[in-house]
Formats: structure tokens, sequence, C-alpha cells
């Protein structure tokens, strides 16, 4: 074997083991920093149609004075699932070219998808803010960060709590 092919497959198995370390699974904290939540916002919706019309039911959740609680549920939450970096996040000059590889702000697909949005502050004065849509999550923290959750129903099981224990903004006519 020659000698610039071997410099070669060495390169290839380089880049081949940062790319595997790069897209390794990552929790919560690993992502955005281990502080732990001082105040959250969220807001989840979900795309319908009713008497043929389409619509966005919406639901907004806080953690303003006396509602502490939902800071511990919901970072309970974020932090029970797993992430993967997408090799994106390392190319993110491209964005303008590349809107629609990761859609995440395009309308729903169907009827049933949740959309969530959330921001919060850590107790180190560090914001997060994430938009969920299915397994897909756009992370900005210190930098902007494209995921996949490796668990797939990261955005239904907050949409739930959402339904469970935040406010119905009513958009009806």
């Amino acid at each position: 074997m020659s000698r610039k092919r071997k410099i070669g497959l060495g390169v290839l198995a380089v880049l081949i083991v940062f790319c595997l370390w790069y897209t390794r699974p990552r929790s919560f904290e690993e992502l955005v920093g281990d502080g732990r939540v001082k105040s959250i916002s969220m807001s989840a919706s979900i795309f319908v149609f009713e008497e043929g019309l389409p619509h966005f039911d919406t639901w907004g959740v806080d953690s303003l004075e006396g509602r502490e609680a939902v800071n511990e549920e919901l970072e309970a939450l974020l932090k029970s699932c797993k992430y993967r970096v997408s090799l994106r996040t390392l190319f993110q000059f491209l964005d303008g070219f590349l809107n629609d590889f990761l859609d995440i702000y395009a309308l729903p697909k169907g009827e049933g998808e949740p959309i969530v949005h959330l921001a919060a502050v850590l107790d180190n004065d560090s914001s997060v803010f994430a938009s969920y849509r299915g397994a897909t999550v756009t992370l900005t923290a210190d930098r902007r960060m494209f995921v996949k959750a490796v668990d797939k129903e990261i955005a239904d099981k907050l949409l739930a709590y959402a339904q469970e224990v935040g406010v119905r903004s009513e958009n009806k006519k």
C-alpha cells in the first residue's frame, strides 16, 4: 500500500471517529450547561382542522410567582431526553442555503403535529431557547445547535404537560 493511500485512510478514519464522537447522545445539561432552571416559559401549539378551517390550538406555561413547581417539572422532562447534535451545527454559515434542510419554522405537514417553543433562564444567568418539532430541535444556549432528540416523543410529552398545567389561548372567532 502506498504512503499516500495510508495517509488518506488515516485522515478518513480520524474524520469518521470525530463524526461519531460529535453526534454521540448527550444530555440536556451537556448541551446547555449544568445550571438549574430559575425561570421558564413555554408555548405549545398543535395544528388542527375544525369545521374545515385550519388553526393552531395553543397553550402557554410559565413559572411566574407561585408556580415554581413548573421549573422542576419541565426541567425533569427536558433532562429525561438525550440529544444527538447534527453535523449541520458545524456549518451554520450555510444556513441561508440550507433552510429547507431543517424546516423547523415551516407550517406543520399534518394535523396533530406539536410545535413547542421554550425559553429558560438558568441560575448562572445564562439563557436557553429551544424549538421542538417532533424529534427535531433547534437549541440556542451559548451557540445555536441543531439536534435530534433520541426520545422521538419529547415534543408530544411537552405538549401533554402544557395541556395539563398550561393556559389555553383562545384564537377562534
